[in-house]
């Protein structure tokens, strides 16, 4: 693995992790994420 060397390339990793990662992936990735913090919400920020 490359150790990145600036911001831009960093950011440019990042692109192309997402854009190889798979979208169904990434869509449960972002509903469990809504899960979580609406728990929190709901919890007021104690442990659930």
């Amino acid at each position: 693995q490359q150790v990145p060397t600036t911001r831009e390339n960093m950011v440019e990793r990042i692109r192309n992790a997402c854009a190889e990662t798979p979208t169904d992936m990434l869509l449960s990735c972002v509903q469990s994420f809504e899960k979580r913090i609406n728990k929190c919400i709901e919890v007021e920020g104690k442990n659930f």
